[in-house]
């Protein structure tokens, strides 16, 4: 099975070398804007920007990779995230930091779109579900590992913004050199609020607030870590212990909700981000590793509630329609992301570090409180609709993490403005042109 991965292992080199960069500048930059007076409020301010570029990134990115194809578009995308990690340490403005995380998170969006469509053109239906499992367990290894690099270093000097763009930078290498033919253009689909919402409540309400608990615990931890006293190195290892938690319980909630009514995992997630957010306010004078494991626990109860919900949803959609279900999930995810954070830094400026877990506490009980009223409502789907957990489904960008979405006819969907795209030929390889045969109209 592995063998699977040779055709791809120069994506996943550069999956690796781009997710390092950036673990490493998430946690950076707090912890620096923090050294240099920005209020919480403005630091909450620049999380937020993250995820509405991050959103119109997803909306605007295929538009870019359909027109320039999908290599000049990754060195373009990977060259203006490689510049902004730089000027955060270049130019010392609270307002300018909130347009470079915007800008950040634009391009992540449009660097996962790009990697997840080839992995999906390079894998087969039989090793699809492996090659896109293996490229969750490189995200999370590259994010934990730039996480841990910032305490080898200082917050305040300029060398781990340049060591975070040095390693962004040389992730157009594997890329540039690849003898992988370009696949063909990625999906574009329509966005149905109503439809989602309709769809499932209970999937739509939860994905948006996720969004909002993810986004503020990710970004904020480490200002809670030295707000509580400690060291600016164990606010990099606390946020790593949080991002870690969640990627160990990712698959045995994930699994667990095979079992049952997923809303109920849903709810576990929920009680279990409240007690371990409770505790840690309580967690001053413990040891390291007890602080830790606290961490872990609150990433673990929070992060794999995500994949939970869209699977959700899945239960109840037709597989036309996963794709549309996939990326409005994830735009809803988006959009809590962009609130979360700045109303929890808001809360923190005014009441103290203990206000992030007490505001992710009081919106996990929201999101219990939800669930359990959909319980009464609605019954549990069918077992004979429901689908199987997919490690995979946890891609940052599931829309394409799904072999049922990438075996329909509606594979590619291109705007009319922008025609027909010729995939391009590198290093002599002969590349097959998409059959327009093959393809809906541009309207569906």
């Amino acid at each position: 099975m592995f063998a699977s991965l040779a055709p791809v292992a120069t994506l996943l080199a550069s999956v690796a070398l781009v997710m390092a960069g950036y673990g490493l500048q998430v946690t950076v930059l707090p912890l620096r804007a923090e050294l240099e007076g920005f209020s919480s409020f403005m630091i909450g301010a620049g999380a937020s920007g993250h995820s509405v570029g991050f959103v119109i990134g997803c909306l605007a990115a295929p538009y870019a990779i359909a027109r320039a194809g999908h290599i000049r578009s990754f060195a373009a995308i990977i060259s203006l995230g490689s510049a902004v990690a730089l000027l955060h340490a270049v130019i010392i403005d609270a307002y300018l930091w909130v347009l470079f995380r915007a800008i950040t998170g634009f391009c992540i969006a449009g660097f996962y779109l790009i990697i997840e469509s080839w992995l999906n053109d390079r894998a087969s239906n039989e090793t699809r579900g492996f090659v896109l499992s293996s490229y969750v367990v490189v995200i999370s290894a590259g994010v934990i590992s730039g996480q841990m690099l910032v305490a080898l270093g200082d917050a305040g000097d300029f060398v781990l913004f340049a060591v975070a763009s040095v390693i962004v930078s040389l992730a157009v290498v594997p890329v540039a050199m690849t003898k992988s033919a370009q696949p063909a253009p990625i999906t574009l689909v329509k966005l149905r609020p109503r439809h989602l919402y309709n769809t499932s409540p209970a999937a739509f309400i939860s994905v948006l607030i996720i969004g909002v608990t993810t986004g503020s615990v990710v970004t904020l931890a480490p200002l809670y870590a030295t707000g509580q006293g400690y060291s600016l190195q164990f606010a990099a290892i606390f946020s790593a212990a949080i991002f870690a938690g969640g990627a160990l319980l990712q698959w045995p909630l994930g699994r667990a909700s095979d079992l049952t009514d997923r809303r109920y995992l849903l709810i576990i997630c929920a009680v279990g981000a409240i007690l371990f957010c409770a505790l840690l306010r309580f967690t001053q004078g413990w040891s390291t590793p007890v602080v830790l494991g606290m961490a872990a626990l609150v990433g673990g109860f929070t992060q794999p509630a995500y994949a939970i919900a869209n699977a959700h949803a899945f239960d109840y959609v037709e597989p036309e329609d996963y794709v549309e279900t996939s990326t409005g999930f994830l735009i809803m995810y988006g959009i809590g992301g962009s609130l979360g954070p700045i109303i929890a830094a808001s809360l923190m400026q005014a009441r103290g570090p203990d206000a992030l877990f007490q505001f992710v506490a009081a919106a996990e009980l929201a999101m219990a409180v939800f669930l359990l009223m959909r319980l009464r409502s609605r019954g549990a789907a069918p077992s004979a609709t429901r689908e199987d957990y997919d490690y995979a489904s946890t891609a940052p960008v599931v829309a394409m993490g799904y072999e049922e979405a990438w075996d329909t006819e509606e594979q590619q969907i291109v705007p009319e403005s922008i025609g027909p795209v010729e995939p391009a030929s590198f290093d002599g390889d002969e590349v097959d042109e998409p059959d327009a045969a093959d393809g809906p109209d541009a309207d569906q």
